[in-house]
């Protein structure tokens, strides 16, 4: 079996690509990393929460996306809130429901009546290493296989 030292998933890429299996096993790595990165956005999301129904409502239905192609050709999956909770629309005046991902975006950059409460960006950085190491992971194992 051949080996190589990996410096991060830039590598992981190169070799899938000379390789020409990249739709191969990408998705598994990409589901591999939203996996990971899920419980870290709930618990930021809850953190910034501080007892507001209406967060933690957004908090609990942070999920992810089916793996898709990209305009570009790539493959990707997104990670974020999702649905709307029946509450009070900021932007409209008799209120209505408004989505949880709005809810996600005005708690990380505020709005002009409320200060931002980072969220997405800190879990993303906390994160990260774990990402990295799941979606290495996958991709190691599958090599495995294609060497055995």
């Amino acid at each position: 079996m051949a080996s190589f030292t990996l410096a991060g998933l830039d590598q992981i890429m190169l070799r899938m690509q000379s390789q020409g299996k990249v739709d191969e096993i990408v998705p598994d790595m990409l589901i591999a990393g939203a996996k990971v990165l899920i419980p870290y956005q709930k618990a930021e999301a809850e953190r910034v929460a501080m007892g507001d129904d209406s967060i933690g409502t957004m908090a609990r239905s942070i999920g992810a996306t089916n793996v898709r192609k990209t305009k570009s050709g790539g493959l990707a999956i997104q990670v974020y809130p999702q649905g709307e909770q029946p509450h009070g629309n900021p932007f409209k005046k008799k209120g209505g429901m408004v989505s949880n991902a709005s809810v996600g975006f005005m708690l990380e950059y505020g709005t002009s009546k409320m200060a931002s409460r980072p969220w997405i960006s800190v879990a993303r950085i906390k994160a990260e290493q774990a990402v990295i190491d799941a979606m290495t992971k996958v991709y190691l194992e599958w090599e495995a296989k294609q060497d055995a």
